[in-house]
């Protein structure tokens, strides 16, 4: 899809997508505090940086998954400031705009510690993996929290240090739960 070295260092997420006869892919760098976004295939590809300029609530702090909705707002999960950081991606300038940023030293309050992995269901629904709080946090379009899924442990119902989150098509969550050991269902 896009062979340039020495582009990442620790590309810790990602989402591809399809859009005006394109693919495009999202990648997160932890290491290099940014995310990207690359545009098309092979040596016409084109990529952009976001995450190491602009004001503080635009910087990324070891960014660790992103997603995006078919609004064309992706998700970052950034595990070094704790939150969510929403931006726009402008398909006609090539462009990506901080929108806002979810967490618990944020506007939108969201209590995260550590999150690694986020997923949309299908209402577009953000579900995200708190691993430092052994949950799974389940947040509308706008941030507002919607349910907590878990508490700290390993019976039914409960986590450790989840690490991934998926959502099918019929809703099925599936939890990576690291600290078990194991891909738990709710």
């Amino acid at each position: 899809l896009f062979n340039k070295s020495n582009v990442f260092k620790n590309a810790t997420g990602g989402a591809l997508f399809y859009r005006g006869r394109e693919y495009n892919v999202l990648v997160s760098d932890a290491d290099y505090h940014k995310m990207y976004w690359i545009k098309g295939v092979g040596a016409k590809a084109k990529i952009i940086e976001y995450g190491i300029t602009g004001n503080e609530s635009e910087k990324l702090y070891n960014p660790s998954s992103v997603v995006i909705n078919s609004r064309g707002e992706a998700y970052i999960l950034d595990f070094g400031k704790n939150c969510i950081v929403k931006v726009k991606l402008d398909y006609s300038r090539y462009t990506i705009t901080h929108v806002e940023n979810w967490g618990p030293n944020e506007s939108k309050k969201v209590d995260l510690s550590g999150p690694r992995g986020i997923a949309l269901d299908s209402n577009e629904n953000v579900y995200i993996a708190d691993t430092g709080n052994n949950r799974i946090v389940v947040l509308s379009q706008n941030g507002n929290v919607r349910k907590i899924i878990g508490k700290f442990g390993s019976n039914d119902g409960e986590l450790k240090s989840p690490s991934g989150v998926t959502v099918s098509m019929n809703g099925i969550i599936t939890v990576a739960d690291s600290g078990n050991g194991y891909i738990k269902q709710f």
